[in-house]
């Protein structure tokens, strides 16, 4: 992993909206208190694949449910959301 920084709740949620990952994360509805939530932004190299996770109503997708974008299952990339992580992104190499 490399690039790692600390970025602000509010960087984050405009990310996701940015993304179109139809994620939000929803402040007020966490566990308090909300100023105890740091976020990174970061760059992984392949051999980080391991680390990401897809979020939790995906996890239906992947294999005893771990929600491991490395279990996912074969049907997965049908998937629209899930289709980038695994086909990647062509405009970003």
């Amino acid at each position: 992993m490399i690039l790692v920084k600390s970025v602000t709740i509010e960087a984050f949620q405009n990310h996701q909206r940015k993304q179109g990952s139809g994620v939000s994360l929803d402040l007020a509805s966490m566990p308090k208190p909300a100023d105890g939530y740091t976020a990174f932004r970061a760059t992984l190299e392949d051999v980080d694949v391991h680390r990401i996770f897809l979020w939790f109503e995906f996890r239906k997708h992947t294999k005893d449910g771990t929600a491991k974008l490395t279990d996912a299952l074969l049907e997965s990339p049908s998937e629209k959301r899930i289709k980038r992580f695994v086909e990647g992104d062509g405009t970003k190499g």
